[in-house]
């Protein structure tokens, strides 16, 4: 098993941090979506939206490493289609990049802004160096909601085009971020 980028396939290293964000995604999103069980300043309330800020801070963390690997390692060449196909994938790509610097960044603003920490499960808070500002943390927030519905679509689309190159197209697209079949 290799561990970097292959013509054909992704590496262990690329796979490792696609899957491993994909899960730290969905973990923030389930969070956030499921608090609203809980009432406001209730145990499992708090404990959902520190859970959903950790999970931000370590997204915006990786991605910078998942941006140099992928700077050092050329992604692996994309299957012969039409060019239209080509740039909306190129696109999905990039606005899935830009989402997952942004919405941390987005969301440790509206939270500093609000004078509410964000820590990285309980081990540490990030220092806030901001004024506290309602109406600016209200509308960041807002941003912060409208772009969390965005990645949520786009993840949606993006696994929708794998399964459509996997069981439609017959290609290797999903494979490719797969790990190795065992020979038998």
């Amino acid at each position: 098993m290799s561990l970097t980028n292959t013509e054909d396939r992704y590496g262990a290293v690329a796979r490792a941090l696609h899957w491993g964000m994909f899960v730290l995604i969905a973990l923030l999103i389930a969070a956030v979506e499921v608090r609203d069980i809980f009432p406001k300043d209730s145990g499992g309330r708090t404990f959902l939206m520190e859970l959903h800020k950790s999970c931000g801070v370590l997204v915006f963390a990786l991605v910078w490493l998942r941006l140099a690997w992928r700077l050092l390692n050329p992604v692996p060449e994309q299957p012969e289609g039409p060019r239209w196909q080509q740039q909306l994938a190129g696109g999905m790509v990039v606005a899935l990049y830009l989402l997952m610097i942004g919405l941390p960044l987005s969301g440790y603003l509206a939270s500093s802004l609000a004078g509410r920490p964000v820590g990285l499960f309980g081990l540490f808070e990030l220092p806030n160096p901001f004024t506290a500002d309602e109406g600016l943390g209200h509308d960041i927030k807002e941003l912060h909601e409208l772009g969390g519905n965005l990645i949520i679509a786009l993840v949606g689309l993006h696994m929708a085009a794998a399964l459509y190159h996997h069981l439609m197209l017959k290609d290797t697209v999903l494979t490719r971020m797969l790990p190795p079949r065992k020979s038998a």
